[in-house]
């Protein structure tokens, strides 16, 4: 019960009395405007910053890679441009409008994010492919498996699609709890896909498929 008192106690996305400019169709245009950002700090020292003045743009249909060492900010700017992230300076634009002013569900709804580390629910295979969209076809679902290699797994389980996860997705693989996201994600159409690093936690065959 604690636990989901703190769930509970989080602040919301939509700012209570505040009116939002609604997105009908997100382009999938993404500026970034000289955006900084530090985490909170922590004892009262001040936080140095991750980004620094970052000025981006991505057009619609565009293939974007993001390269760089590690910790020089690469997965910050994906939770930035996914709006997980609020940049401490600068600004995102989105289709010509501050992200700040859209919808959080409006936009959210147009975008697809696969983290580094997958975190699944309990249940069944197809109980989180279908999370996004409860109400997919299921010859839908199956292309987009075939797409991302997921359906190899599924067909290679004597339970199919009714393959249990466990918590957190704890019987999967790493690879295989990414193929799970990412199929997740490509089922809801995004017009907008952000990967952070997907093939990192696959096996090869997996990352083949992947790549395919």
């Amino acid at each position: 019960m604690r636990a989901l008192d703190k769930v509970m106690a989080q602040p919301t996305e939509r700012e209570p009395g505040r009116s939002y400019i609604p997105l009908d169709e997100l382009s999938g245009r993404i500026a970034l405007n000289d955006v900084s950002f530090s985490y909170p700090a922590a004892n009262g020292q001040e936080s140095p910053r991750v980004l620094k003045n970052v000025s981006l743009r991505f057009e619609p249909g565009e293939r974007v890679a993001i390269l760089g060492r590690i910790g020089s900010g690469k997965s910050t700017i994906l939770r930035i441009v996914a709006g997980l992230y609020r940049p401490s300076e600068g600004m995102v634009d989105v289709d010509g409008i501050d992200l700040r002013q859209l919808d959080p569900g409006d936009f959210r709804a147009g975008v697809g994010y696969v983290p580094q580390d997958s975190r699944l629910f309990h249940g069944t295979l197809r109980d989180n492919v279908l999370l996004g969209r409860p109400g997919a076809d299921a010859h839908r679902m199956v292309a987009v498996a075939k797409l991302t290699g997921l359906a190899r797994v599924a067909e290679s389980h004597p339970m199919g699609w009714d393959l249990p996860v466990g918590e957190s997705g704890s019987l999967l693989s790493g690879g295989q709890r990414q193929l799970v996201a990412l199929t997740r994600s490509l089922l809801t159409e995004p017009k907008i896909l952000l990967m952070d690093e997907p093939p990192s936690s696959m096996d090869a065959q997996s990352e083949l498929a992947f790549l395919r």
